[in-house]
């Protein structure tokens, strides 16, 4: 599983603390591109939270999503370990809302008729590997 973060920019006023979903009223939620199965659940968690007067931003990638709240764009929900360097740098804040993002399942799919690379067949042992761990 996908352990998940309200992400806002490490300026923000409520960076670093608690908020109910209404004290961010009128703000700008970074969304993925329709289609993304992380778009679905981050309107999931926007419907969940009933933000009063919410807006919603696309963006085509995490990358570019993590850097708009960086400069204060909106606020966002992504994966943990996809924030860990901006959270390092303090470029960006964890906002710990109510209720919390659950976490997400991951799962690697993958043809059986295709063979794999050896970057491909590495990746699957690493991943079988921390999963037999967990």
């Amino acid at each position: 599983s996908e352990e998940q973060a309200v992400v806002v920019s490490g300026r923000h006023p409520l960076a670093g603390s608690a908020a109910e979903p209404r004290v961010l009223r009128g703000s700008i939620v970074l969304l993925r591109e329709q289609g993304s199965a992380t778009r679905t659940y981050q309107e999931a968690l926007v419907n969940r939270w009933q933000i009063p007067d919410v807006r919603t931003w696309t963006l085509a990638s995490t990358s570019a999503i993590v850097a708009a709240v960086a400069e204060g764009l909106g606020i966002s929900c992504l994966p943990r370990i996809v924030c860990r360097d901006a959270f390092a740098l303090g470029r960006v804040a964890e906002l710990a809302i109510d209720p919390p993002p659950p976490a997400r399942p991951v799962c690697f799919v993958r043809r059986t008729d295709h063979h794999l690379t050896r970057a491909e067949e590495h990746f699957l042992a690493l991943v079988t590997e921390k999963c037999t761990r967990e």
